[in-house]
């Protein structure tokens, strides 16, 4: 019995020693759209494609890889691992799906201490279906693309440029 209570004992200790000593995970915030990028003016204005990005990537991560914490680009997160995320193209008119399919690319950076430890770029395109408005196809591609980004993490985050509209499945 008293073999067991210390066997027990130590087991505690060990899980808290390695809970306490492990590594955090960081999503930054804002997502940010990459300077001379484009994104219509109206999907930006209206899409919030930003903070779609920020809730879809954030629970597809919690879901499919582990807890992520939220930070801005100004908090010290110490010698934690950044999840960086902006958004380097969108294409696609107003006019939902009677103006044809919308397709979002972001480049996904993991990052520590400042540097980048890895880097890969992600697009989907909607097909053309039962979506109601442009917005709601852009969105369902920032739940693919959130996927996409927990699935990259999954992997050991190796390094992927895009090969083109069909690196990733289509948004269905």
């Amino acid at each position: 019995m008293k073999l067991f209570k210390t066997t027990l004992l130590l087991s505690a200790l060990a899980a808290s020693f390695s809970a306490s000593a492990a590594e955090r995970l960081y999503l930054q915030t804002p997502v940010q759209i990459a300077p001379g990028s484009f994104v219509p003016q109206a999907v930006r204005n209206e899409c919030e494609l930003e903070s779609h990005l920020v809730e879809d990537a954030s629970a597809k991560i919690t879901k499919e890889y582990g807890r992520v914490e939220l930070a801005t680009a100004n908090d010290d997160v110490g010698n934690d691992k950044v999840v960086k995320i902006t958004i380097t193209n969108a294409w696609g008119a107003g006019g939902g799906k009677w103006s044809g399919p919308k397709s979002l690319e972001v480049l996904a950076e993991l990052k520590q201490s400042g540097a980048t430890l890895s880097s890969a770029t992600f697009r989907r395109t909607t097909n053309v279906g039962l979506f109601r408005g442009t917005c709601e196809m852009f969105h369902k591609v920032t739940r693919e693309l959130g996927e996409d980004v927990a699935d990259w993490l999954n992997e050991g985050a190796p390094s992927k440029p895009v090969k083109g509209e069909d690196a990733r499945k289509p948004a269905e």
